[in-house]
C-alpha cells in the first residue's frame, strides 16, 4: 500500500472511518481452488492503492484504523507514521510504522539526546570506566610521589644545614690551610695552631681534628660517653643525619690507644667519611695516603697502609693489647686476610693503629676500614 499520509493523529480519526466494503461470493469463489501464492499473488495484482491526497479532511475504514491503532502508542502524543515499503502484503507487515517525533532537530531521524557519532557515520568509543582498583594504586603512587618529594627537601635543607655548621667549626678552627703545606713541606706539624678554645665553646666533646689528603675529610673530632649519640648529632652538638666524626668511647682521650677507631657517615652528597670508600681502589691509595690527626697533645702524619671490608657481626674492635706481639698478630689477620688494597708497610715497625670506619654497601651491614699508620708524630709544648 503506497500512502502518501503526512501527519494526522490517528487516534482521532478512528470514529469516523466508514465500514470496509465485504466481497461478493461469486468473487470468493474465483479463489476456492487456487493455492496460496496465487492467492496472494492476485491480491498484490488486483489491489489497487490509495490514493490518500483523495482523504484529505475524510476518515479512514475501521479495518485501517484499527491496524493503525495495533500500533499506535497513545503516550507519543507526536507519533506520525510511514508508509511501509513496497512489497508488504496487506494482510501482513503493517502498512504504518511509528517513526520519529515531529519535533526532531535533525533532517535524518536521529532523536534528541542520542548519542552523538562521529564524522564518517561511526559512534564515538566510550572511555573505559576506571576501576576502584586502579584509582587507589594512583592516589598511592601520587601519595609515593610526595612523600619521596618531601623527603627529597628535608635531606637536601639538612645537607645544607650540616654544611654551614661545618663551615663554622672550621672557621673557629683557625688556619686549617696549614695542612696542604705540611703535606707540601712548608710548613711543619708545630705550625698547625687550632684554636681548641673556640672548639670547645662550640662543643667540650671535640677531641681533636682529622684532614685526609685530596679528599672532603675536613672534620672536628668528638667522644661521647657511647657510640651512639653522634651517629644523629653534628659536631656542635645539634640534630643531624649527617651526625660527626667521633672517636670510639673506648679509646683514650688523646688517642694514645694502640689501636684508634674513628668513625664516620657514608653520606650521598660526598660529605663526612664517603671518601673512605674510595680506598678500596688500590689507585686511589697509591696516590693519595696521607693524613694528620692532630689534638690539643700532640698530631700524627699518619700513612695509609691498607684497606679491607668487615661484615657487622665481626668483632674486630680492640684498642689495647698486652703486648707488641699480639698487636702485630691482630693487624697480619686483617692485612694479610682481609685487606683489599695494601701498601707496602713492615707490620713489624707498627706500634699504633689507626681504624678510619665508615658505612659500605657491597651487602647489608658491611663496614669499610681504612687502616693507617704513624709516619711522623710530635708532642706540643704544654703550657
Amino acid at each position: 500500500m503506497s500512502a502518501k499520509y503526512q501527519g494526522k493523529h490517528v487516534a482521532s480519526n478512528v470514529s469516523k472511518q466508514p465500514r470496509p466494503v465485504e466481497p461478493n461470493d461469486s468473487q470468493l469463489d474465483e479463489f476456492d481452488d487456487a493455492p496460496l501464492d496465487e492467492f496472494e499473488s492476485a491480491s498484490f495484482d488486483e489491489a489497487e492503492p490509495l490514493d490518500h491526497d483523495g482523504f484529505e479532511g475524510e476518515p479512514f475504514d475501521e479495518f485501517e484504523a484499527q491496524r493503525s491503532h495495533d500500533y499506535f502508542d497513545p503516550a507519543l502524543d507526536e507519533t506520525r507514521l510511514m508508509p511501509a515499503s513496497e512489497g508488504d502484503s496487506p494482510f501482513g507487515a503493517p502498512a504504518f510504522a511509528p517513526v520519529v517525533s515531529a519535533a526532531d532537530d535533525s533532517k535524518d531521524g536521529k532523536r534528541k539526546g542520542s548519542k552523538k557519532q562521529a564524522k564518517g557515520g561511526k559512534p564515538k568509543k566510550q572511555k573505559p570506566k576506571r576501576s576502584a582498583l586502579s584509582t587507589a594504586l594512583l592516589i598511592i603512587g601520587f601519595l609515593l610521589l610526595a612523600a619521596a618529594v618531601a623527603l627529597g627537601i628535608y635531606i637536601s635543607k639538612d645537607y645544607i644545614n650540616a654544611r654551614a655548621r661545618y663551615g663554622d667549626l672550621r672557621e673557629a678552627a683557625g688556619n686549617l690551610e696549614v695542612f696542604d703545606q705540611v703535606f707540601d713541606g712548608e710548613k711543619d706539624l708545630f705550625d698547625i695552631q687550632i684554636d681548641w678554645d673556640a672548639l670547645k665553646e662550640k662543643n667540650p666533646d671535640i677531641v681533636g681534628w682529622i684532614y685526609v689528603e685530596n679528599t672532603n675529610i675536613n672534620y672536628p673530632i668528638c667522644q661521647a660517653k657511647d657510640n651512639d649519640y653522634y651517629l644523629t648529632h653534628n659536631a656542635d652538638g645539634q640534630p643531624s643525619s649527617s651526625g660527626a666524626i667521633f672517636l670510639d668511647h673506648e679509646n683514650k682521650l688523646d688517642m694514645s690507644s694502640d689501636v684508634n677507631f674513628i668513625y664516620g657517615h657514608n653520606m650521598m652528597d660526598g660529605s663526612m667519611f664517603a671518601d673512605i670508600t674510595k680506598f678500596k681502589k688500590q689507585s686511589f691509595l697509591d696516590q693519595n695516603n696521607r693524613i694528620i690527626i692532630v689534638t690539643p697533645e700532640r698530631a700524627w702524619i699518619l700513612g695509609c697502609a691498607f684497606t679491607y671490608i668487615a661484615g657487622g657481626d665481626e668483632k674486630i674492635r680492640k684498642t689495647d693489647f698486652n703486648t707488641i706481639e699480639d698487636l702485630h698478630s691482630y693487624i697480619y689477620k686483617m692485612k694479610n686476610e682481609r685487606a683489599v688494597t695494601t701498601s707496602l708497610v713492615n707490620i713489624e715497625d707498627i706500634d699504633k693503629l689507626f681504624c678510619l670506619v665508615t658505612c659500605s654497601y657491597e651487602s647489608n651491614d658491611v663496614r669499610t676500614i681504612l687502616c693507617a699508620v704513624e709516619q711522623k708524630a710530635i708532642e706540643f709544648p704544654t703550657s
